[in-house]
């Protein structure tokens, strides 16, 4: 992949920031973005509100896939009442022309944006293998790293991840696609959680794991979530789009969401 830009913000975004760059060549890109948002009780002073992020590229905004509205709630934000100002990740895979684009950061109150790159994956549009290599911070429940998948297909996804186990609580990873839990069903007490850490795994060494969803999305936006237990690790994923010509990526440009 090439790294067209790499920003470390590391800042309080109290107004809305624009940011405008440019591409010198069409394709598929990734826009990675890392922020924290606090909760009411954490921002304390009597607040009645929390830290909340949304973002816009290039006009497009990005609801809950149930509702036209609900921007700071949905997957594509940073929600202060979910993180309670643990690190999330968003990446952003979307099809640009050669021309500028605005990246539109829109606060409620404070919350905290560290870091930016914007990449372009290279010819292949069938698939993308990333390497994520990253842990969670230590937390409970909440969501951590997130795809948002702007007018791709989706056949496929594979992914590696390690849950381990600990004397008082675990790791664990849960896995949402479009709103819906993907289940353990080898597993009584993490149903729903995907990967589960376990005394057994641990024993017999087989605390990192690699699983394969088989799901046929058609073009459009989807959303792709890992939520975290603890402190479980994300190595690698490989998305898998099927055949998309870069017609029909291309007719997808002018949509707004």
């Amino acid at each position: 992949m090439q790294i067209i830009k790499q920003e470390k913000f590391n800042k309080k975004i109290l107004e809305v920031f624009d940011y405008e760059f440019e591409v010198q060549e069409e394709g598929l890109y990734i826009i990675e973005i890392s922020a924290r948002a606090r909760s009411q009780k954490q921002i304390g002073l009597n607040k009645t509100d929390d830290d909340d992020l949304r973002i816009e590229i290039d006009g497009r905004k990005f609801s809950k896939l149930d509702k036209k509205e609900g921007y700071f709630n949905s997957p594509a934000s940073f929600s202060g009442g979910k993180l309670h100002n643990l690190k999330k990740i968003i990446y952003f895979l979307i099809y640009f022309s050669k021309s500028k684009h605005f990246i539109k950061f829109i606060p409620d109150k404070n919350p905290f944006l560290e870091e930016m790159s914007i990449k372009l994956t290279g010819d292949k549009i069938s698939d993308i293998n990333l390497d994520i290599n990253q842990q969670a911070e230590d937390g409970d429940r909440r969501p951590w790293t997130t795809f948002i998948l702007v007018n791709l297909p989706l056949k496929s996804l594979c992914v590696e991840a390690t849950t381990k186990w600990r004397l008082k609580d675990s790791d664990d990873l849960k896995l949402i696609i479009n709103n819906k839990i993907q289940e353990n069903k080898l597993s009584l007490f993490h149903k729903n959680w995907l990967w589960a850490g376990s005394i057994f795994k641990k024993l017999f060494q087989n605390e990192t794991q690699s699983k394969t969803i088989k799901i046929d999305l058609q073009l459009g936006l989807h959303y792709i979530e890992f939520w975290a237990d603890k402190m479980p690790v994300l190595y690698k994923i490989n998305l898998d789009f099927g055949s998309p010509t870069q017609e029909k990526l291309k007719f997808g440009l002018g949509l707004v969401y």
